[in-house]
């Protein structure tokens, strides 16, 4: 997870990459117990997830909803290697 950016998308078309921090490992850990991020990353679930990109935005001091609030209107959550662009490809023709 760390070492890593996450691009988020919002309902409103919204978009944000911010990184995934000491700090926010360390949030998500406290909002999931028992949650180990190796089993996160291997077997991804919404809410996890979702609260993970909550954590980011935060600490990166995007204005976000109560997490409630928040994943009303999350539309997508993408994990993209630091230093790589959170475009998607494009097909060569």
């Amino acid at each position: 997870m760390i070492g890593m950016d996450l691009h988020v998308v919002m309902e409103d078309g919204t978009e944000h990459t911010v990184p995934v921090t000491y700090r926010v490992a360390v949030d998500w850990e406290e909002a999931n117990p028992g949650l180990s991020p190796g089993k996160f990353l291997a077997d991804l679930k919404f809410k996890p997830l979702a609260n993970l990109a909550w954590h980011a935005l935060r600490r990166a001091k995007v204005t976000v909803k109560p997490f409630t609030g928040f994943i009303d209107e999350l539309s997508e959550v993408t994990f993209v290697p630091k230093g790589q662009s959170a475009e998607p490809d494009t097909p060569s023709t």
